[in-house]
């Protein structure tokens, strides 16, 4: 299964860290996870989840202005 997770800038930045966590138990070679961050949510991430890393996860990451990203 192909799964894209869009993180945004708004409020609620631990959602998506139990989501990223959930994701990163799914079992190896069946699952494919891509991220792709918004400008304003590292800062978000950053401020809601004080110390928080944003790079624990295993999954491919695209800019958001990544136009050649699979998902676009």
């Amino acid at each position: 299964m192909k799964i894209a997770v869009g993180i945004t800038g708004a409020s609620g930045s631990i959602y998506a860290k139990v989501l990223l966590e959930k994701l990163s138990q799914l079992p190896k070679g069946e699952h494919t996870i891509q991220l792709v961050w918004s400008s304003n949510a590292p800062m978000v991430w950053d401020l809601e989840l004080r110390g928080a890393s944003r790079n624990n996860y295993a999954f491919t990451t695209y800019g958001n202005h990544d136009f050649m990203a699979p998902f676009a």
